[in-house]
């Protein structure tokens, strides 16, 4: 089994709706099992060309026995079954899963960059990291301090729910 993070988003719809079915979803893949999601945090748009609503965000630890490419063509899928539209770069979106970290390896490819390119520069995936690494350390990285420095970035708690919602997805099968 790999050991994989993931960090979904949503800021179109019944965002907290949106997070729970993507997360039922990857963990109704064959060979894939949520272990750990962290809280959820509502944050600002980053990087967009347009103002946005905000974000729901939280990340999840995952095992999975899908190659790193094949893991990722069926979260993209799972994207487009929600209702996932790319019209333009960084555009709202109903769903978004992005493949943080695999199995703590490095893969560059055209279609796949691991650890994921902006990780460290976006609250709304380190804030949900802090909950999955009670130590704050990722590998080498203090979570603590790249943190810090991202203080004009938004991000509040909007929910406790990581515990309950691993339980609700899982007493969904």
């Amino acid at each position: 089994m790999h050991e994989v993070i993931l960090s979904f988003g949503s800021n179109l719809g019944n965002r907290y709706e949106n997070l729970e079915k993507a997360l039922y979803l990857v963990n109704q893949l064959p060979g894939t099992k949520i272990k750990k999601i962290s809280k959820i945090y509502e944050t600002s748009p980053v990087n967009t060309p347009d103002i946005q609503k905000f974000y729901l965000n939280c990340c999840a630890v995952a095992e999975t026995e899908y190659e790193p490419h094949i893991f990722l063509g069926f979260c993209l899928g799972i994207e487009t079954s929600l209702g996932r539209k790319r019209p333009y770069k960084n555009a709202p979106r109903i769903i978004d899963i992005d493949l943080i970290m695999y199995d703590r390896i490095c893969i560059k490819t055209k279609n796949l960059t691991v650890p994921h390119t902006s990780w460290k520069d976006r609250k709304f995936v380190l804030q949900p990291l802090c909950d999955l690494y009670e130590d704050r350390q990722s590998g080498k990285e203090n979570l603590n301090h790249l943190l810090n420095k991202l203080e004009k970035q938004h991000a509040r708690l909007f929910d406790e729910g990581g515990t309950r919602l691993l339980e609700r997805i899982n007493s969904a099968m």
